[in-house]
């Protein structure tokens, strides 16, 4: 259930959308624009985070492991995931509201 609920607000937080917020024509299933409009957005918002912020979104969100699992992949505490995770997603946040211009 958990990695349901992260994998869904992760998605709600950064889904591609046009200026009226609303979601963009081409999150359509299997659309392959949509695939590389995604990359390269995921890409962007990473861009801007510490190598071990990346590593942790990437192993919690993107590799979907636990957040005990993500502390033995990179031998840091699990308080350690939780406060890094947090801090690289406002990060990620803010970097997604300047390219929307708000």
């Amino acid at each position: 259930y958990d990695s349901w609920r992260r994998k869904r607000r992760f998605q709600q937080i950064f889904r591609p959308t046009d200026d009226q917020g609303e979601p963009t024509a081409s999150q359509a299933w299997g659309d392959p624009q949509r695939s590389l409009d995604s990359s390269s957005t995921i890409e962007e918002l990473l861009r801007p985070l510490s190598p071990r912020e990346r590593a942790v979104i990437t192993l919690r969100y993107l590799a979907d492991l636990t957040e005990a699992a993500t502390a033995y992949e990179l031998g840091i505490a699990v308080g350690a995931v939780k406060s890094t995770t947090a801090r690289a997603l406002n990060k990620m946040r803010v970097v997604d509201l300047e390219a929307k211009g708000a």
